[in-house]
């Protein structure tokens, strides 16, 4: 095999792994929404682990719609990017696979790029450790997951728009991806502001030698349109040494000098961390994607209801009815009945999945649940 094509090959291998995990969290996002219910697409994403840390070391319990998947998926990915570099970016992250795919399309009608000056894109990088620490400061503030509302991939792959904000998020994304390449990773992305320090140490990169004839089409390949190979904010995607006619100018390197020839050992190293941290936790019994209401965090907003109990606002479309019954010391049946459902069906499934038979929504449930806490008073 020529070196050209084997170039070619790592990015087909690169493009295969970006459209499974795309396929697999559409998916996810499909089944929650349509399918058999399941766990929401929130429970996927390493950003969760973040949003719900504080909620967990106050109140000992996980934001709604997260769970301890979340931290699993956040700390295999510290640990993934502290070896592998920002390779999650590049080969891994769905929302960045969405955006090269729409200005893949942008390319085949308009061949010229637009180019942000260097000193103004030099400052707009700085923007994403800005919303950071307002997403932080937010959800610390309210204790619920308040970038929900305005985070890209939420929108994405959840299929459901809850809100206008929902629309006009979508829309300014495909517009700015359209005209900017990558442009959320660039310059908007929190989940990029904590990976781009750690990439920036990890012990896979790649490197320039002086074998290189300075002729830039690396650089002019980059998605993330940086100014020099090995800057901060590599996304480890090695379009780069793709791009690269000459041989050895480009290479992946371990460490502060050893050079490593096969590229491949970059995204299988990250995988592989990443795989094996996840199975772990699995095989540990700490792996989960729902988190029962006992374990939810309670929203700075609401009013804990009289005595012990939860307020209803806790009640999500993921839990399960007969152990909301049981929170509340109440029968499934009345509230089923009270909620003006058939008290008869099968309790042990999800608030969302029986309101959805008939057409309603989780709010006739809490309704139900709190009339029924009013008449016990």
């Amino acid at each position: 095999m020529s070196k050209l094509q084997e170039k070619s090959r790592i990015q087909w291998v690169r493009h295969t792994i970006q459209a499974l995990i795309v396929g697999f969290i559409a998916y996810v996002g499909l089944r929650h929404q349509f399918g058999t219910g399941g766990s929401p697409i929130d429970a996927y994403c390493p950003f969760g682990g973040i949003e719900s840390l504080y909620s967990l070391l106050v109140q000992g319990k996980m934001l709604a719609k997260t769970a301890f998947s979340n931290l699993v998926l956040l700390g295999a990915l510290i640990v993934a990017t502290l070896i592998a570099g920002g390779f999650f970016c590049g080969w891994i992250c769905p929302l960045g696979t969405v955006q090269d795919w729409i200005y893949a399309i942008r390319k085949r009608i308009v061949k010229k790029p637009l180019k942000i000056p260097p000193q103004v894109d030099h400052y707009l990088r700085y923007l994403k450790y800005g919303v950071l620490a307002l997403v932080v400061i937010m959800t610390v503030r309210d204790m619920t997951l308040w970038f929900a509302n305005y985070d890209p991939f939420r929108v994405f792959f959840h299929f459901s728009f809850e809100s206008t904000t929902a629309y006009i998020v979508l829309g300014v994304t495909i517009l700015l991806s359209l005209l900017i390449e990558r442009f959320w990773c660039k310059y908007l992305c929190p989940l990029g502001a904590l990976l781009t320090p750690l990439a920036k140490i990890g012990f896979l990169k790649v490197k320039k030698t002086d074998q290189c004839a300075q002729c830039n089409l690396c650089l002019r390949q980059c998605s993330m349109g940086l100014h020099e190979i090995g800057e901060s904010g590599c996304t480890n995607c090695l379009e780069c040494v793709t791009a690269c006619p000459s041989t050895g100018a480009l290479h992946i390197q371990i460490g502060p000098t050893k050079k490593i020839r096969s590229p491949y050992l970059l995204p299988i190293t990250g995988i592989l961390i990443g795989t094996l941290l996840i199975l772990g936790s699995m095989g540990a019994g700490v792996w989960e994607t729902r988190t029962s209401m006992s374990r939810t965090a309670i929203p700075a907003a609401v009013e804990s209801s009289a005595g012990n109990y939860p307020p209803v606002e806790s009640i999500t479309g993921m839990s399960y009815l007969d152990e909301v019954a049981k929170t509340y010391d109440l029968e499934p049946a009345e509230i089923l009945k009270k909620a003006k459902l058939d008290p008869n069906q099968n309790s042990h499934q999800t608030v969302k999945d029986i309101t959805k038979q008939s057409g309603l929504e989780v709010e006739v449930v809490r309704e139900a649940v709190k009339e029924l806490m009013a008449e016990k008073k």
